[in-house]
């Protein structure tokens, strides 16, 4: 059966292209200015940081709570997004090799064929008590006492993830979410 995914371009990353991502986010390798605003999420071995890109450079929640979130190091990092309106990186730990990193890039084509037009759809981020504000970050907790870091600065309007779905249909002409992105945080 072959299916193509309406609405967007998906490209693998090698392992070299992925290391590259991951030394912008760090600072280790320049990004060159945004085109727009651009954020990532990075799942560590240790916990959890978000991040945006301000100006020519990454702005991490470790650098302003250090206590809650790590500071993603390579060796620890098991996923990585980096997102915007346009695209998202997706990085991963290969299963079983812990040494190799892959990837892969989602660009929004508007212009492809097809009659299923992606949906989107905001889900609300943990957090609906403001306990302290640092370079850009909130430092967030809910009802449960459960904590993170948010790329906001203020919870009014409650922050909002924007998620992208594209769809595909199979030989019979059946139709489902094929791949969902990460866009905006709101």
């Amino acid at each position: 059966m072959s299916l193509v995914i309406d609405g967007c371009e998906v490209a693998s990353l090698d392992a070299n292209c992925c290391s590259e991502w991951i030394e912008k986010l760090l600072g280790q390798k320049p990004c060159g200015p945004a085109g727009g605003p651009q954020w990532a999420i990075a799942h560590c071995e240790d916990g959890v940081t978000w991040g945006s890109l301000v100006g020519e450079g990454w702005r991490l929640g470790s650098a302003a709570f250090p206590d809650l979130c790590p500071r993603p190091a390579p060796e620890k990092l098991l996923e990585l997004r980096i997102f915007s309106e346009e695209e998202e990186v997706l990085i991963w730990r290969v299963p079983g090799r812990r040494d190799l990193l892959a990837g892969r890039l989602v660009r929004d084509d508007p212009g492809s064929p097809g009659d299923l037009p992606p949906a989107e759809e905001c889900r609300p981020l943990l957090g609906n008590k403001l306990l302290a504000q640092a370079e850009g970050f909130a430092r967030v907790a809910d009802g449960s006492g459960v904590e993170q870091v948010l790329p906001v600065t203020s919870l009014d309007p409650r922050p909002r993830l924007r998620v992208r779905h594209y769809f595909a249909a199979n030989d019979a002409g059946v139709a489902r979410v094929a791949l969902s992105r990460l866009v905006e945080v709101l």
